[in-house]
């Protein structure tokens, strides 16, 4: 079969009429490649497993940052404390502040030298350096001779500065007795000067005989309801704790409380006959030298007359006596549930 020109003619023409230059052989190339290649998976990055020094760095950042935070809102409160200070070093005069009890806690503002800061305590202050220059302020301006510094439970807060800083601390010394006896020491953070200490009468002296006290009612549950029946040593250590020191034990040169008590008993014997040794009890109290305004120290013999029932009278002798000599000074009768 021979071949039409025609269809051949025909097919000439429309191939003549189609363009197709380099840029659309490039066209099929690439689209040629693109389907011969492999098609790639998306690839993902292994996760690396955590570091075991990584966590612990971690933790260990937790447990100092936190400590720290807390420690900065405790000083943030202390800014506005109830504690009232001196703002500057060399204002002079008193600042007073009246505390639930009734008592006047006064700050002294006329700052001590600087001797009595911590030693070796150049530039900025610690909480151990404030403790020191509290310590030493509270030896310089307290009765030792009535509690020591170790006799109290010390707390320390730091008031900051503009800076955050702390430009003081507040060091605040109670007795471990429960007596309400506080002393409160100001230092400064800069160089270790004492910026003001409260009141020192009321670091030893409480305001008040509280017989609500646990740590009081035990005494007199062991020893008897009235403090002058109670052996002496007994009566100086109570004292020392709850009355700031008024009674204490005999000291060298002065009459013992024997002699105290052959002494008041003759003067019972020549007042009231022969017979008054057998019906009277004599009871002793030593009060030193801190009990009386022209400071000197006196028994007080309590002279209790013998009941059969073996019950108190309602009122009793009591003798006072000078503690050097053993001279009389007073006779008196005084109810016994004054006492």
């Amino acid at each position: 079969m021979k071949n039409d020109p025609r269809i051949r003619n025909v097919l000439d023409e429309s191939l003549s009429s189609v363009h197709f230059d380099a840029r659309d052989m490039h066209r099929v190339l690439r689209a040629v490649r693109e389907q011969e290649a492999p098609v790639r998976k998306p690839t993902h990055r292994k996760r690396r497993p955590l570091r075991l020094d990584f966590m612990v760095a971690v933790a260990t950042a937790a447990l100092v940052i936190v400590p720290l935070s807390l420690f900065a809102l405790r000083a943030q409160r202390t800014a506005t404390s109830k504690i009232t200070t001196v703002a500057a070093h060399g204002v002079q005069g008193a600042v007073s502040t009246e505390k639930p009890d009734g008592r006047e806690d006064v700050l002294l503002a006329t700052p001590l030298p600087l001797s009595t800061a911590a030693p070796g305590t150049a530039g900025a202050m610690n909480e151990y350096d404030a403790i020191q220059a509290a310590h030493a302020c509270f030896e310089a301006q307290c009765d030792t001779t009535i509690f020591t510094f170790d006799e109290y439970a010390v707390d320390i807060s730091a008031a900051p500065g503009e800076d955050g800083a702390p430009s003081s601390y507040v060091v605040t010394m109670q007795s471990i007795y429960g007596n309400g006896c506080v002393f409160r020491v100001v230092v400064s953070a800069q160089d270790g000067a004492v910026i003001s200490y409260s009141t020192p009468r009321l670091a030893t002296v409480p305001a008040a005989l509280d017989r609500q006290c646990a740590e009081v009612q035990a005494w007199y549950d062991r020893y008897g309801e009235h403090s002058f029946t109670w052996p002496l040593d007994a009566q100086a250590e109570f004292s020392r704790r709850y009355e700031g020191g008024m009674r204490r034990m005999p000291e060298e040169g002065e009459m013992d409380a024997d002699a105290i008590a052959a002494a008041a008993q003759e003067m019972l014997t020549g007042q009231a006959g022969s017979n008054a040794e057998d019906h009277t009890t004599l009871w002793l109290s030593l009060y030193g030298e801190r009990a009386f305004a022209d400071g000197v120290a006196r028994y007080q013999v309590y002279c209790i007359p013998q009941s059969d029932a073996g019950d108190l009278p309602e009122s009793c002798t009591v003798l006072t006596l000078r503690a050097s000599d053993g001279v009389l000074e007073s006779s008196q009768i005084l109810p016994i549930p004054s006492l």
